[in-house]
């Protein structure tokens, strides 16, 4: 006769590989044995550990919510509505700035900004297929991407690959991700199916935010590199995130050379971000880079580090937008009134103050409160819409 320990056996479903990644990471030992007080050992890190675990524990509890209750595509708020037209007009062509190909350069961790032009694809691919190389493809939401970067470094010789993330939103057509493998695991076989060759592909599966995509990738390259390599890690995430991302690794980022370079993957398909998502996802890179290099120790504080366009664009766009909103129903108007007041003041004045590091706290107020708001349009989109559909 069957046991009551077997009955129950049999009801539980297979572990998925995304599961079977977490049981890999140290932290879930803490959570399976109780012992979350065990910071004594591996320099207190196993508290982060534990912390870690529960977040990838979260996400896959998350993933499985949707695959049992799939969230219907629903349709663009009322609030979104209203404004749709002054989103995408002022998004309009922004991406670009958002792509230009970056290059940093890290010496003794001390960041300079590098000279960069604009180069074709083949161009790219040839000077950048070489030993020492890395594209660092960060966990996103957008396989279309992936596919994109794999067509086009699937002949290199020596350029190698990192995925690096285990999971975070969890949209509604993104279920392998958000259920059944990690995103680094996910991209490695999207970058398989469109061929680049298995032995080019390091995976960090295990990093649950920006920050620890950067310790962990940090800990593949010290494994691949000698002290005298020449290195150059080429970051990739999204095409509206990807500045603010090399930004990320340029502070971020400890690996054990003295001297290298930190690049931006500069190439996305032209035509594919046209959503009212895709629009606010540029719009909200604007404030959202300008509100971490004010209030954040995220990015490299120096503000003379970034490009003049950046900062041109992102006044340019705010600025716009308070425009249009002022010329909206009263409904509107007084809706925003304080968001309006904070984009106004984002402005040529500002970041002269930004710039030579005497920028007040109404300044770093003022972004603050423009990023919450194109946050609080865009984060509840990530979770409802599908690129096909809106």
């Amino acid at each position: 006769m069957e046991s009551n320990i077997t009955k129950q056996r049999n009801k539980t479903p297979p572990q998925t590989p995304k599961e079977h990644r977490m049981q890999q990471f140290p932290g879930s030992f803490l959570i399976s044995s109780g012992k979350e007080l065990h910071h004594t050992f591996n320099s207190g890190m196993h508290i982060a550990d534990l912390q870690t675990a529960k977040t990838m524990k979260n996400l896959i509890q998350e993933g499985r919510h949707l695959q049992d209750s799939p969230v219907e595509n629903k349709a663009i708020s009322d609030e979104i509505n209203k404004i749709k037209d002054l989103l995408t007009q002022v998004a309009d062509d922004e991406l670009r700035t958002l792509t230009q190909p970056l290059s940093l350069q890290i010496t003794n961790k001390n960041v300079s900004l590098n000279t960069s032009q604009e180069m074709s694809e083949k161009q790219w691919l040839e000077q950048h297929d070489k030993p020492g190389n890395y594209l660092v493809l960060n966990g996103n939401n957008d396989e279309t991407y992936v596919s994109f970067i794999a067509q086009r470094v699937k002949n290199c010789a020596h350029l190698k690959i990192i995925t690096s993330g285990f999971g975070g939103h969890g949209t509604t057509d993104r279920h392998t991700i958000s259920t059944n493998q990690t995103e680094a695991d996910r991209f490695k076989d999207i970058l398989m199916s469109n061929g680049v060759a298995e032995e080019k592909i390091l995976v960090d599966p295990w990093s649950t935010n920006s920050g620890q995509n950067a310790i962990n990738v940090a800990g593949i390259l010290n494994d691949q590199i000698q002290a005298e390599d020449k290195v150059t890690i080429i970051i990739a995430g999204t095409p509206a995130a990807v500045f603010r991302q090399t930004y990320t690794y340029a502070k971020q980022l400890d690996i054990a050379v003295d001297s290298y370079q930190i690049e931006s993957f500069p190439f996305s398909e032209k035509g594919a971000y046209i959503t009212i998502p895709d629009k606010l996802a540029i719009l909200r890179e604007f404030s959202t880079t300008l509100h971490y290099l004010m209030n954040t120790d995220y990015l490299p504080a120096d503000a003379q580090l970034y490009p003049d366009s950046f900062f041109d664009s992102a006044v340019d766009t705010i600025q716009t937008m308070a425009k249009g909103l002022k010329k909206k129903d009263t409904e509107v108007v007084e809706k925003y009134k304080s968001v309006i007041d904070a984009m106004e003041s984002i402005s040529a004045e500002m970041i002269s103050r930004l710039k030579n590091n005497n920028h007040t706290m109404e300044d770093k107020n003022n972004i603050r409160i423009v990023d919450q708001f194109f946050r609080g349009l865009f984060n509840p989109l990530e979770m409802t819409f599908t690129r096909g559909s809106v």
